[in-house]
């Protein structure tokens, strides 16, 4: 009762509008964000305000005070004792309403006891909801500039798989510096902030997120989230975050053309709602192909052409030359290991022929890596290890029909190997390569026949034999050679 006779008919009254949701622009965009607005004329209880004041406002120890009637006309009073200080330096405080509100009034209180009010304007301020007192006025009464701006929260959760640098700017578009993230920010909600996102080795950048609390749950914001740089206007309270996601890199079989030097993959994929380039010029990842040496697969070369994807299933491109920009047409759905030619841009998937190219690569890359230690068959074309020789047999044994005939008619260059000296180079089938080592393994396999059947399997026993049996063999001639001589001896 005190209050309202003190103010009697003085007492202005004014509408205010909440605002809250996480308000996103991007790229000066601001119909592309998703903005909740809530209008009422009542501040609900939990409704947060932020307070300005003039310089000497505390002096003499003075106090501030927030006080309003709830929507039942009763009438409360906060003292104002939390500050936050903006990403421009200032010292504001705030208020987060114990009550709803439909008006406010400011007290000041000095040690003294003498007291100022203040009026929050009659202004309608929307979704403002920063309240300046800019003086003391004539009699009992403040100045109130109110209504002049709003202060919004900003936090960024440190995203995994990377970093992003964060910088806010002005109204006037003045650098205010680098934000820290994990931390609550204050900013003036005509300011915005450039992001930049860097990926850790073996991510992309996949998407920006947003969440209506710092500790919420962070979504995809797949409609402003496809660039890796952008800007954020922060019309509102704001909490973002980001994702990267992994990638794996695999490679295709390509006819290599003779006039071609260079050979390379463009890959893309919607990760996260957005189309991310994976490979090539406009991909994070650029890695060139190159002719494989030793192939020809129907008198023609064959490229190895690496690709990278996140999710193999989803991943689409194209191939291209990389001289003078030669390219296919585009494949909806990569397949993996696959064989492809193309002429005009129209492209053509064999993947019976890139399985068979899986094996004859396999071959390619075993010759030559055997060692001189009687694994390796005297006069074998290339020097293929036991180890590998079985390995490249269940590959080999393992295609299907149509891929063992592409496999059978194309032909590699490799000097036959013999120990201890180099022979001239010689072209040869990849089919005689496995006619060879087919040999090789059958003549294994009727060795430890062999040895199972005398030595029970001991192959150290079976190794020792010949030198048991030379021993027994000069032994026997040696006592037979005895008893020969001993008998001539006894007939003369």
């Amino acid at each position: 009762m005190k209050l309202k006779k003190l103010f009697g008919g003085l007492f202005l009254s004014f509408a205010l509008i909440a605002g809250v949701g996480a308000g996103l622009l991007v790229k000066e965009n601001r119909e592309n964000a998703p903005v909740e607005k809530t209008e009422a004329s009542t501040l609900s209880a939990g409704s947060i305000l932020y307070f300005r004041f003039y310089s000497g406002f505390f002096d003499a120890s003075a106090t501030a005070w927030a006080n309003y009637p709830d929507s039942s006309g009763n009438w409360h009073s906060e003292k104002l004792t939390t500050t936050i200080t903006t990403k421009g330096s200032e010292t504001l405080y705030k208020l987060t309403l114990s009550y709803s509100a439909t008006t406010m009034q400011i007290l000041r209180k000095n040690s003294s006891g003498s007291e100022q009010w203040g009026y929050s304007g009659s202004q309608a301020c929307g979704s403002i909801n920063l309240y300046e007192i800019t003086g003391y006025g004539s009699g009992q009464y403040l100045n109130g500039g109110f209504c002049t701006a709003s202060i919004v929260e900003y936090y960024f959760k440190t995203p995994s798989n990377g970093s992003v640098t964060l910088t806010a700017y002005d109204s006037s578009s003045t650098n205010k510096g680098t934000i820290a993230k994990n931390a609550l920010t204050y900013l003036y909600s005509d300011w915005h902030v450039t992001y930049s996102a860097s990926p850790n080795s073996g991510y992309i950048f996949s998407t920006w997120t947003y969440s209506s609390s710092p500790s919420g749950t962070y979504s995809n914001w797949t409609s402003g989230g496809g660039d890796s740089s952008v800007t954020v206007y922060t019309t509102s309270n704001t909490y973002h975050s980001a994702k990267f996601a992994s990638y794996t890199e695999s490679y295709v079989y390509m006819e290599a053309y003779d006039n071609w030097t260079a050979y390379a993959a463009y890959t893309w994929e919607t990760i996260d709602g957005n189309v991310r380039y994976l490979s090539g010029t406009y991909g994070n990842i650029k890695k060139a192909g190159a002719a494989i040496s030793n192939i020809k697969l129907d008198g023609v070369s064959v490229a190895k052409v690496p690709y990278f994807y996140n999710t193999q299933a989803n991943c689409g491109g194209l191939l291209y030359q990389g001289n003078d920009g030669n390219k296919s047409g585009d494949i909806a759905h990569i397949s993996d290991h696959g064989y492809y030619s193309f002429v005009n841009d129209a492209i053509t998937l064999n993947e019976a022929k890139g399985q068979a190219l899986e094996v004859m690569t396999l071959i390619v890359n075993s010759c030559g890596n055997a060692t001189v230690d009687g694994k390796v068959v005297t006069n074998s074309i290339c020097g293929i290890s036991k180890a590998n020789r079985t390995t490249i047999l269940s590959n080999y044994n393992s295609l299907s029909n149509s891929a063992k005939s592409y496999f059978n008619q194309a032909n590699t260059t490799f000097y036959t190997y013999t120990p201890g000296s180099t022979s001239a180079k010689s072209n040869v089938t990849f089919a005689r390569i496995i006619q060879q080592l087919q040999a090789q393994a059958t003549a294994q396999a009727n060795q430890a026949a062999f040895v199972a059947f005398l030595f029970g399997g001991d192959e150290a026993a079976a190794q020792a034999f010949p030198v048991v049996l030379v021993v027994a063999i000069v032994s026997v001639t040696a006592v037979g050679g005895y008893f020969f001589l001993r008998k001539r001896r006894n007939e003369k």
